[in-house]
């Protein structure tokens, strides 16, 4: 069963999210004006918000948002109906990706002067605007932790009273993988990255070696690994075979890998 807050949060997020309905700039105003004339009938306003404001990270963290502009609009009708207290940690996260854009140019500029051979950008966001998410202590390759101490060092001179706490959990990452004479664009998130990096130069690894290696849980660590081995696209080969990962597996590069995309996305599918 789903509340009324459920369903009419999850019906705004169709209409604001890219590849959700495909709707007209009118339209879009028009589906949100009457979920604002339901919402002022709904008790529980403040499961709303906490559900609303959910999957409104999703859609700025994802770059699902279909328009920036669509966003603010709702917003602004949720403020018009509760007050500014209701929709400020909204606002906030909005600020944040603002911000956040204005600094990237800034922050690419020192990065080219470090001559890295990574692509690294960061998004910056405020505690207790956003939603909790789990921070896990993933001991991450030598060029990652090189661009992060970079990143540091600009942020604190910036921003001195302010303290970063890193959560690879939301990050993501393109990753150049060559398999035989074919190289392939993998886009997959951070903590994909750091397990696929340990299976470079063909090693064959246990999920216990893997486990002491990158310092994750069985928790985060097993559905990575199904991700990279059970999922549509199998990168890593699984021994023995099967779609359950178990804790005497072992897992190796895909030498056979083959897919006529150049560029794929590798879902987490559990």
């Amino acid at each position: 069963q789903f509340s009324n807050a459920e369903l009419m949060s999850t019906f705004c997020d169709r209409v604001l999210k890219s590849g959700g309905e495909k709707l007209s700039e009118t339209e879009v105003e028009q589906s949100l004006d009457r979920i604002v004339q339901l919402f002022s009938f709904l008790t529980d306003k403040d499961l709303f918000a906490e559900i609303y404001r959910n999957q409104l990270a999703k859609r700025l963290l994802n770059q699902r948002s279909a328009s920036d502009d669509a966003e603010k609009l709702m917003i602004a009708k949720l403020k018009v109906q509760c007050g500014t207290q209701f929709t400020s940690k909204m606002e906030g996260m909005l600020n944040d990706l603002a911000v956040g854009s204005d600094q990237k140019s800034e922050f690419d500029a020192r990065m080219s002067q470090q001559g890295s051979s990574l692509s690294f950008g960061v998004q910056v966001l405020t505690t207790g605007f956003w939603p909790s998410y789990k921070a896990p202590e993933v001991a991450l390759p030598t060029q990652m932790t090189e661009c992060m101490e970079v990143f540091k060092e600009w942020h604190d001179n910036k921003h001195q009273k302010r303290k970063l706490t890193w959560v690879h959990s939301l990050g993501n990452a393109t990753v150049r993988a060559t398999f035989g004479k074919k190289s392939y664009d993998l886009q997959v998130t951070t903590l994909q990255a750091v397990v696929l990096n340990a299976f470079n130069e063909g090693k064959t690894l246990g999920l216990e070696d893997l486990k002491k290696t990158l310092n994750l849980d069985d928790q985060t660590l097993k559905p990575l690994m199904h991700s990279l081995s059970c999922g549509k696209h199998k990168v890593l080969l699984k021994s023995p075979a099967s779609n359950k990962i178990n804790s005497t597996d072992t897992f190796t590069s895909n030498a056979k890998f083959t897919c006529n995309m150049r560029k794929i996305r590798i879902l987490m599918m559990i």
